[in-house]
């Protein structure tokens, strides 16, 4: 098993015992070292932001894992498309042959590279989106000129909550709505999962249901989490049928 493995079973285990709760606990040292230059970094490169020509959304998350980011830009780049809005996507190509130099996986008119070197979601989004141009690379900034250069009219930002070099106009942050913040554990731990500090309480979509697990003595409201250089609340859910929104 690898150490990447071992670490992501860590965090879905709900009540980590013996030696795993001692590792854990030194992950969540390491969390407070690593969110502390997290912050500088948000700090320095928001002072630094460049924006584009035209508009950008964001689509990211705040936990490690899968919260459906590849199905939500899919949908967003094919309304666009079918309303004439001209949208290219821009991802980072993780662990892709073009992930440092940076390129372009597709035209809007043919798949310019192989898979080897587009990385697999973005090659998948290539073929399933054959009219939406698709560039990829760790520089992103540099992405969006080339995008801008094919006369684009939006972007869509793949994974780009914690990108912040790039000013963008909305960002659309997913998460399980049955596994907000990650495992049972409190969103400041390593086992949460968590890519970013939070501030507030932990809120669970069930309580809106009643509302009256979501107060505290005096009829005060409890803050609901929101993350670092985000103004607004992360999560505002409702109880429907079936589960919670």
């Amino acid at each position: 098993m690898s150490l990447e493995s071992y670490v992501t079973g860590l965090m879905k285990e709900p009540a980590p015992k013996g030696m795993d709760r001692l590792v854990l606990s030194g992950l969540s040292q390491l969390e407070k070292m690593y969110f502390s230059q997290v912050e500088k970094k948000r700090t320095a490169d928001m002072a630094a932001a460049v924006s584009a020509h035209v508009p950008v959304i964001s689509v990211g998350n705040i936990t490690a894992g899968g919260t459906g980011k590849t199905p939500c830009i899919l949908m967003l780049a094919e309304l666009f498309f079918s309303i004439g809005k001209k949208p290219a996507i821009i991802s980072r190509g993780y662990k892709s042959g073009l992930e440092k130099e940076g390129g372009c996986v597709s035209d809007g008119r043919s798949i310019l590279v192989s898979q080897q070197m587009a990385g697999d979601e973005p090659y998948m989004m290539a073929r399933k989106l054959p009219s939406v141009p698709i560039f990829i690379g760790k520089d992103r900034i540099a992405s969006v000129k080339r995008a801008e250069e094919m006369g684009v009219g939006i972007l869509l930002l793949d994974d780009g909550f914690q990108y912040w070099k790039l000013r963008r106009d909305q960002d659309i942050i997913l998460i399980d709505a049955t596994n907000p913040f990650g495992y049972g554990h409190a969103p400041r731990s390593a086992s949460g999962a968590a890519r970013c500090p939070f501030a507030g309480e932990p809120f669970h979509p069930d309580q809106e249901r009643s509302g009256a697990s979501d107060r505290s003595d005096g009829d005060q409201r409890r803050a609901r989490p929101s993350c670092a250089g985000c103004a607004r609340p992360i999560l505002h859910t409702c109880a429907v049928e079936g589960g919670a929104v």
